[in-house]
């Protein structure tokens, strides 16, 4: 619903037009981030005036007003770009990192993951413990199938990498390689870590973009045309706007990288495609803008 006011004041010896929007929502539905989804009012002021509203005091003489102004809304998500950077956080230190290696064998199974190990800080106990529950995911998986294997020998690998630590999250990827003797080639799983250090939690992608469903049918269109930048072919199925197809995700200075399973997207082999910024961040909720642009964008 709108509410348009339109008053022709004069300040000085300029012709001021103010149109104020109110009520106006850009975006259907709501977000999981806890801060007002609503569009703030917008003033469109055509031909600004020098003169300080707060006080009487002169200044030079405001060029007269345009005989007209126009608004213009756009359909999401262009609507829904933050029109100024925050302001950075505080600087603060990213996690110590160090490698461990989860070991193991079950009945014909066995695994060998690789993972981060993080200290020094408020949240690094949550990152650890996140980091492992993943690679424990696919330990406990892989002993279920290695039950109905017949004795025949399987080997889990992994190998877990930090892309971001940055003070405000740390972020881990985790690719696995699952392979059972004699098959053609393994089965390659990927799974994503992302914790706000701040409030000792892993962050959800439903609480860092808005409006999840309108958000993930943009980043539908823009992973296709990353993909297809790359000459890569898309079973676009597997990016149908359900938060199950998202879940593996992480953030690096170039953007938002989505990561997708075997087979997810065609076809055998793990996939990844970035976002860039300009793109990405037009669907980010404000939580997602606090925490995950790069400072200084």
């Amino acid at each position: 619903m709108f509410e348009v006011r339109i008053s022709w004041p004069y300040v000085g010896a300029g012709l001021l037009l103010s149109v104020t929007l109110a009520g106006c929502s850009l975006l259907s539905g709501g977000s999981a981030d806890p801060a007002p989804t609503g569009a703030s009012p917008v003033t469109v002021t055509a031909a600004p005036s020098p003169t300080t509203l707060g006080s009487r005091s002169a200044a030079t003489p405001a060029t007269p007003a345009a005989p007209g102004a126009s608004v213009t809304i756009t359909d999401f998500p262009t609507a829904a770009a933050p029109t100024t950077s925050p302001t950075p956080p505080t600087t603060k230190p990213g996690l110590s990192v160090d490698r461990t290696r989860l070991r193991g064998r079950s009945a014909s199974a066995s695994w060998d993951i690789a993972i981060p190990v993080f200290s020094g800080g408020t949240g690094a106990a949550e990152a650890n413990r996140r980091v492992r529950a993943a690679a424990n995911d696919l330990i406990a998986q892989v002993k279920r199938e290695a039950r109905r294997d017949g004795g025949v020998k399987r080997t889990l690998t992994g190998d877990g990498q930090v892309g971001t630590n940055d003070g405000r999250t740390v972020q881990v990827v985790i690719e696995f390689v699952d392979f059972l003797a004699g098959t053609a080639h393994p089965a390659l799983y990927v799974t994503t870590t992302v914790v706000d250090l701040a409030l000792i939690r892993p962050v959800l992608l439903s609480q860092v973009i808005q409006n999840p469903p309108d958000g993930l049918r943009f980043l539908k269109t823009e992973v296709v045309k990353v993909a297809r930048r790359k000459g890569d072919s898309v079973d676009t199925a597997g990016l149908a706007p359900k938060l199950a197809n998202w879940a593996n995700w992480q953030t690096t200075a170039k953007g938002m990288t989505f990561h997708f399973n075997d087979y997810q997207l065609g076809g055998h082999g793990l996939r990844a495609y970035t976002v860039p910024w300009p793109r990405a961040r037009l669907v980010l909720s404000g939580y997602g803008v606090q925490l995950l642009l790069p400072r200084g964008y």
